[in-house]
């Protein structure tokens, strides 16, 4: 499969892309700010400095609600998630000897070290992490949907082709070659079947759900 970049101007909304798909702040606005308990569903978290850096956070949640921060801060919380977190570090980030949870800048900052991912070098200048196991706990946080560079999307019923859409939007800012995308979806989708089944079937949310706060971090 290829995926070629639109012609665009602006940040891509994900829901150009997936009709499944509603940002959190129009969520909100409707009255579709929370799922039921028996729902699964997909949040998807987007910062990005077009060219530099840009982390993606992707949650398969049951039970999500969504409440008003104030202005494009909106507070997440969920009983049970399981998260996995992906990065891509252009040259200006690779430069740096720092670890993620050291990186300053939030679109280059994600609280686990180096070694709970796997990397996918798209060039000498660029590289894609991606989390090799996911972190499955309550979830609970602020999310932000600013209408441009930090968005923030809810998606019902989500699949491997929601996956897709997702990656690729998001790694359309740095101006990547088809091959080069390529390598990093099929290295997503690899990882979150093994997580998450290609259905989003094989959630271990139930039994984690029972033992409130245990967290399973990436090794």
């Amino acid at each position: 499969m290829v995926w070629d970049k639109p012609a665009i101007q602006m940040p891509w909304s994900l829901t150009e892309g997936d009709p499944r798909a509603c940002g959190v702040a129009d969520a909100i606005g409707i009255g579709q700010g929370a799922s039921a308990d028996d729902e699964t569903g997909l949040l998807i978290e987007r910062t990005v400095r077009p060219g530099v850096s840009g982390v993606l956070r992707l949650s398969v949640h049951r039970g999500l609600t969504l409440r008003s921060a104030g202005g494009a801060r909106f507070l997440a919380e969920a009983p049970v998630a399981s998260t996995l977190w992906c990065a891509y570090y252009g040259a200006a980030i690779l430069r740096r000897p720092w670890e993620p949870f050291d990186q300053p800048a939030a679109s280059a900052y994600m609280p686990l070290p180096l070694r709970a991912f796997e990397q996918v070098a798209t060039s000498p200048n660029g590289l894609l992490l991606i989390q090799s196991v996911p972190t499955v706990a309550p979830f609970c946080g602020t999310v932000i949907d600013d209408g441009c560079w930090r968005r923030s999307y809810l998606v019902r019923d989500p699949d491997g082709s929601t996956l897709a859409v997702s990656l690729t939007s998001f790694l359309i800012d740095f101006q990547l070659e088809t091959t080069e995308r390529n390598l990093c979806m099929e290295a997503l989708l690899d990882i979150a079947d093994r997580s998450w089944g290609p259905n989003f079937t094989a959630l271990p949310l139930d039994l984690v759900s029972r033992r409130a706060g245990l967290s399973v971090l990436s090794r």
